[in-house]
C-alpha cells in the first residue's frame, strides 16, 4: 500500500509522498466525490512511477539518485524519461528564478509558482518542503557536481473541461556553479539574500 500524507486548507485537501520523492496533488473541495476519488488514485500512480525513472536513470546513465538529487543535465534526462512507455515530453525551457529573500520564502515561492496550476497555497506543506529541500542540500555538498543536477517533481492535476486526471513530470536543473550558493542556504536563518539562479525546466505527460 502506498503510504502519503493529507493536509487540509479550507478549498482543499493536499496530497504529498512521505519522501524526498517529490509527488503533489490538490483535492479541490468542490469536485465530485467520483472525481476525487479519480484524483487519488492518479497521486497514487505518480508516486509509484517514481522508482521506474530513479532504476531507469541508474541503469542509463550510471549515476545514482539519491535523497531526491539528480545529477543529470536536461538531454541526459530527456533520454531517461523519453524511454519510459507512456512518458511525453511536452516542453523544455530556460528559466531565471530571482528574487530577493531568506531561504524559507524562496523555498515557498519555487514551490508555489511550480504547483500554481493546482489551485492551493502550499504553506500548509512548508515543514515538508522545507526539509525536503534541506535534505537535497546536504546531499548536493557531500556529491561530487561536474554537470547540470536538479531535481524531479510529480504532478497529478485535473484537465479542465474534461475533468480527467493527469500526470505530469517536472525536472528542474542548473549548473554545477550554483551548487555553492544553494547548500549555503539555511532556513534556520532569517537573513534575506539577493538571488538570480538559471534554470532549465523540462516537462513530460504521463499516459497509463
Amino acid at each position: 500500500m502506498t503510504e502519503y500524507f493529507k493536509f487540509s486548507t479550507e478549498s482543499g485537501v493536499w496530497l504529498h509522498g512521505p519522501d524526498s520523492n517529490l509527488a503533489f496533488a490538490f483535492i479541490q473541495n468542490s469536485w465530485s466525490e467520483e472525481t476525487k476519488e479519480n484524483m487519488e488514485k492518479a497521486f497514487v500512480k505518480c508516486t509509484e512511477l517514481f522508482p521506474v525513472i530513479i532504476d531507469e536513470v541508474e541503469k542509463t546513465t550510471e549515476s545514482p539518485v539519491v535523497n531526491g538529487l539528480y545529477l543529470l543535465n536536461k538531454d541526459q534526462m530527456i533520454k531517461v524519461m523519453n524511454s519510459i512507455q507512456g512518458m511525453g515530453q511536452t516542453s523544455a525551457q530556460n528559466q531565471e528564478f530571482d528574487g530577493y529573500a531568506n531561504a524559507t520564502t524562496i523555498c515557498k515561492l519555487f514551490f508555489n509558482d511550480l504547483l500554481s496550476n493546482l489551485g492551493g497555497d502550499v504553506t500548509p506543506m512548508m515543514n515538508y518542503l522545507v526539509e525536503q529541500m534541506r535534505i537535497v542540500q546536504e546531499q548536493a555538498e557531500e556529491a561530487t557536481i561536474d554537470n547540470d543536477f536538479g531535481i524531479l517533481v510529480g504532478i497529478a492535476s485535473l484537465m479542465p473541461v474534461l475533468e480527467m486526471p493527469i500526470t505530469t513530470f517536472v525536472y528542474i536543473s542548473t549548473q554545477s556553479e550554483s551548487k555553492s550558493w544553494f547548500v549555503s542556504l539555511s532556513c534556520l536563518n532569517p537573513k534575506k539574500v539577493k538571488f538570480s539562479i538559471k534554470t532549465t525546466v523540462v516537462k513530460w505527460n504521463y499516459n497509463s
